[in-house]
């Protein structure tokens, strides 16, 4: 028998089991795969899909705050900057995520900007309003010009930050536009009270 032919054999086993050493020293695939070993392995995570842009959630988030428009223009115009500080409260709890952390965090703070305008300006004497299982204060009506300016100019700044946050990425340009627009529309409520205000304190009193 030629000794090639005994060779082999013992040849291949040690090719397969370097292989198998070889393998064995690789990082962990299905972890890689998953997203768990970090870095550009994340590009993988199945995870991830659940985390990124969807229309749904963007969809959720602009609800909330078209929600806001409708109901909070309802109420009398003191208890109205408070119903959107909630609103938009309720709106950056929608945004949960990693690729909406930058709304999350926009909506909060102009959230508690405008809760804050309240407080100072709030009007002890007067009723609280409940509507859909929340309660909102009013302020006083000698405050609503000057807090309703500065609550418009707060969603003004507000949507300024979402629309820049998006940064480069056109997803993000397209979803956050569409918040942004959304939390512009409920500036209708703040700059033309203002004006409405005005005219009725002109407005003359009629006797008898």
């Amino acid at each position: 028998m030629k000794i090639s032919t005994l060779i082999q054999p013992v040849l291949r086993t040690g090719i397969y089991s370097a292989m198998i050493v070889s393998m064995n020293s690789l990082p962990n695939i299905q972890a890689f795969s998953h997203g768990e070993s970090g870095g550009e392995g994340q590009t993988f995570n199945k995870s991830s899909s659940s985390s990124a842009l969807k229309n749904s959630k963007t969809n959720s988030i602009v609800k909330r705050i078209t929600d806001a428009r409708a109901l909070c223009s309802s109420l009398p115009s003191e208890y109205r900057a408070d119903c959107l500080a909630q609103f938009l409260n309720d709106a950056s709890k929608a945004a949960s995520g990693p690729e909406y952390r930058s709304v999350k965090k926009t909506l909060k703070t102009a959230s508690n900007k405008i809760s804050k305008l309240v407080r100072s300006n709030q009007d002890k004497s007067a009723p609280k309003i409940r509507r859909n299982g929340k309660t909102y204060k009013a302020i006083k009506k000698s405050a609503l010009p000057k807090v309703h300016k500065k609550a418009a100019k707060i969603v003004s700044e507000t949507c300024t930050k979402l629309l820049r946050s998006a940064g480069s990425s056109k997803s993000k340009k397209v979803h956050f536009a569409k918040i942004a627009k959304a939390v512009n529309s409920t500036k209708c409520f703040c700059a033309p009270l203002k004006q409405a205000l005005i005219v009725s304190v002109k407005r003359p009193r009629l006797i008898g």
